[in-house]
Order: structure tokens, then C-alpha cells, then sequence
């Protein structure tokens, strides 16, 4: 996917298309959820200290120009250098992002059971949790490529 948009973000200065797609790591689904990137402009051609176009809600306008150095921050954190040091905002309507649905991993009884006996000295649940459910990930991984 980067590989075709890419060419095409560039052209609206976003040095990476995953700027577009990742957009919802970078800032948080919160405020993905009421602004997106438009476009990125840089002076002299240069890749630092950019202006970044962001389109939002006249409502969620304000929000956005207090926590102005938190996500200008975020942004940094994600190119890695100092890539924008200003928001532009702009009123627009926000196309809003299709959330596809992860299929739940297939396993059986008996593996789901050999994951939670491997995992019974762990006290915390949500790490616990968070371990069945990457087991499954990997059994369900290994189901397929048996197949």
C-alpha cells in the first residue's frame, strides 16, 4: 500500500503515505477520529520544520489549537526528527476512518488448553490475557499454514 500512495502524498509534501495510513497510531483514535492530515509544507526545500494542515471541525478547532504541542510532539516522535513545528487548522468535513474487524484465531479445546496450563503462574490478567490471546494468534498462525 505505501508503495502507491506514496508518489501521491508526496505531491500533498507528506514525506511518507504512512503518515496517512498511520494517522490514528500517531495521534491517538481520539483525535483521529476529528482531524486528519491535509497536507505538509516545508520552507526551502527543506524536510525539517514543517506546517502541517490539519482538517478538522470548527468544534473540535479549538481543542486542537491548545494541545497544539502535544500532537505536534506525537508527529516528531513518529518521523523521528523534527519533521513539523507548526499546525495549520482548518475547517472541513472529516472522511471518517473504516475500522475492518480482525477474525477471531481458531483453535481447539486442546490448545487453548495447553496455552492457559503454560500460563497458569502469571497472576496479572491482563497480562495473562494478553498472552492467551497471542497464543491463540500463533496456534491459529500454525493451523492455517498446516492446511
Amino acid at each position: 500500500m505505501n508503495k502507491l500512495t506514496t508518489p501521491i502524498s508526496q505531491q500533498q509534501g507528506f514525506v511518507r503515505a504512512s503518515i496517512l495510513l498511520d494517522w490514528h497510531l500517531i495521534v491517538g483514535e481520539r483525535f483521529a477520529n476529528f482531524c486528519q492530515p491535509e497536507k505538509i509544507s516545508f520552507p526551502l526545500e527543506r524536510r525539517t520544520g514543517g506546517r502541517l494542515t490539519l482538517k478538522t471541525s470548527s468544534a473540535f478547532a479549538l481543542e486542537i489549537s491548545h494541545l497544539e504541542t502535544v500532537l505536534v510532539e506525537r508527529i516528531n516522535r513518529y518521523f523521528g526528527y523534527r519533521a513539523v513545528d507548526k499546525l495549520l487548522i482548518k475547517n472541513g468535513r472529516i472522511t471518517p476512518r473504516i475500522i475492518k474487524k480482525q477474525p477471531q484465531p481458531q483453535v481447539s479445546p486442546e490448545q487453548l488448553s495447553h496455552i492457559e496450563g503454560m500460563l497458569e503462574g502469571i497472576k496479572n490478567s491482563a497480562l495473562r490475557s494478553a498472552l492467551i490471546e497471542l497464543g491463540k494468534g500463533v496456534y491459529d498462525q500454525r493451523n492455517k499454514t498446516k492446511s
